[in-house]
């Protein structure tokens, strides 16, 4: 993994951009003594295990990082994942989460702001607008992210049920393009098909077939960003059954055309202060 680079520094707020390419592999050694921080993926996933428990990071879930917690990180698909690393002095973070952070630290995303998130890390990484400009979007992200973490209502439930969904949360995030059965993902979850869909929409607010659709949805956005220039080879390729169905898709996650989205941040990346 490369050390993360700077997008820019603001007084209490440093925006980092990390990309790591180490494939699949378990927890690794012990890290600590880092600041409170807030880490969005735009690809892949990562497991967060902070004592006897495994949190899931994915485009779909950004996690949040309390000072001074010692955690291990872990990869459970084949190409690591790309991040937008959000560090918060304290201050910061008791306006956007309070006096006392979640002890849980998965944050789900709706789709908009993971459409937010994806033009804000295009500017970053086109360098466009001024400091003033850069660090308001980088703000209205977080207070977006903020407003989900304060309307999240979880339901108490067991370890071991939690677990189940992380199983399939982890499974889908790692094979998104893959047209995987419910029967498979049970399996991976070591739970009956009828529970784990039960379970699964009772954690993520969303069935099975509509977390794998946003993050395919999710997958698409750094392509375009990147200005992918056949849509239909991008359909095929991260599991949509055709061109038609990749639009489809994007206007009922984002309400907005993948052509669309597709000029906004290309046009973002190649855009100069």
């Amino acid at each position: 993994m490369s050390e993360p680079v700077a997008f820019f520094e603001a007084s209490e707020l440093r925006v980092l951009d990390s990309r790591c390419r180490k494939p699949r592999s378990a927890p690794g050694s012990e890290r600590g003594g880092e600041p409170i921080h807030l880490a969005l993926l735009s690809r892949g996933c990562f497991a967060y295990q902070r004592g006897r428990r495994t949190h899931l990071g994915d485009p779909c879930t950004a996690l949040l990082h309390q000072a001074g917690s010692e955690y291990r990180i872990g990869h459970p698909g084949e190409d690591g994942d790309d991040a937008t690393l959000f560090v918060l002095a304290p201050a910061l973070a008791e306006e956007l989460f309070g006096a006392r952070l979640p002890d849980a630290p998965e944050i789900p995303l709706a789709a908009r702001t993971q459409l937010l998130h994806a033009r804000v890390r295009a500017a970053l990484c086109g360098r466009s607008g001024d400091a003033l400009e850069q660090e308001e979007r980088t703000m209205e992200l977080l207070l977006a992210v903020s407003s989900e973490r304060a309307a999240r209502v979880r339901r108490a439930r067991g370890w071991a049920q939690r677990r189940a969904v992380e199983r399939a949360r982890a499974l889908l995030a790692a094979q998104p393009a893959t047209n995987l059965s419910l029967d498979e993902i049970a399996r991976e979850a070591g739970c009956s098909p009828f529970h784990l869909m039960r379970l699964f929409r009772a954690e993520t607010g969303r069935s099975l077939r509509a977390y794998r659709r946003e993050l395919r949805v999710a997958a698409a956005l750094p392509r375009l960003a990147g200005g992918e220039p056949d849509l239909a080879a991008l359909a095929l390729e991260l599991g949509f059954s055709h061109h038609s169905h990749l639009s489809e898709c994007f206007r009922r996650v984002l309400g907005v055309s993948p052509r669309a989205v597709r000029a906004e941040l290309r046009g973002a990346v190649r855009a100069r202060s």
